[in-house]
């Protein structure tokens, strides 16, 4: 059995992960901010060698994607030089990693699902600073697993749905962007994944991949707020606007639908729908 060190638990992976079963992967440690600041590196060490740690799951990220743009030096710290922090860190103690990144990366330039050979384009301080976290691994010999996600949500921390049911309450109607389209991931189904990694680390986790993971099928932001108001049996009106209609200081990809051909292939699986996954979410938050 493996000693897991878990990342930024507070978020909505994090959240996930300790909720669900990953006693037969491993010893699980699961720590935040305030306990171990990962863009410390001598706290990062002294963890490792206190729980004798094999594995890290990186949770921990800036993820606001608008603040980013302001918060340039914040944003660069923990997205990437924190994540250069666990780099050295899993060289010194040989250590894995597995670390959670994002669909940013790839930009906007497509029509078909993408996949991950997929020339990288990061466009926003968010996307870059991930990319340049990401970087820091392939450009280093340990053994990691790289996992670009898209569009989080859980019970756990701040996402779209949650804001759509909190707004939803307050308000008749609600204005939500109809030709962005992506695909929903729910947080405990890309936690499963990470246990499952962790769990068949031996054949997995060997020399460095990126996996794509979101659920499977594909929709607008306006179609995603629309079953979320649907599924919760709230009575807001969700009304559909252009890209144009709802000025942001991130350009926001048009076309961000991932194939997960690979680590279905990879790992057996059989990916739930989002329509699925979010009516299973938003049953938990209620409840």
């Amino acid at each position: 059995m493996i000693n897991v060190w878990v990342t930024g638990s507070e978020g909505q992976l994090g959240g996930e992960l300790k909720k669900i079963d990953y006693k037969k992967a491993g010893f699980f440690f699961f720590t935040k901010k305030r306990e171990v600041d990962i863009t410390n590196k001598s706290q990062i060490k002294k963890y490792i060698q206190l729980n004798k740690i094999g594995l890290i799951i990186n949770c921990a990220a800036y993820t606001n994607v608008e603040e980013a743009e302001k918060n340039t030096l914040l944003a660069y710290k923990v997205n990437s030089d924190a994540v250069l922090n666990l780099v050295d860190a899993c060289h010194q103690f040989n250590c894995k990693l597995i670390h959670v990144s994002t669909d940013f990366i790839y930009g906007d330039v497509y029509s078909t699902p993408i996949n991950e050979k997929v020339k990288a384009n990061p466009k926003s301080i968010y996307a870059k600073s991930k990319f340049e976290g990401e970087q820091f691994i392939f450009n280093s010999s340990i053994e990691a697993v790289v996992i670009r996600t898209s569009w989080l949500y859980s019970k756990f921390g701040h996402n779209f749905v949650k804001t759509i049911l909190k707004v939803s309450k307050e308000k008749d109607s609600i204005s939500v962007v109809k030709d962005q389209y992506g695909t929903p991931t729910y947080a405990k189904n890309l936690a499963e994944i990470c246990i499952e990694l962790v769990r068949t680390n031996k054949k997995n986790i060997i020399g460095q991949e990126i996996y794509n993971f979101s659920n499977e099928g594909s929709c607008s932001w306006f179609e995603f707020a629309s079953k979320i108001v649907e599924y919760a049996n709230l009575e807001c009106l969700i009304l559909p606007i252009t890209t144009k209609e709802f000025p942001t200081l991130v350009e926001r990809s048009k076309y961000s639908v991932l194939d997960k051909t690979k680590i279905k292939n990879k790992l057996n699986l059989n990916i739930p729908l989002w329509e699925e996954s979010l009516l299973k979410c938003i049953k938990t938050i209620i409840k």
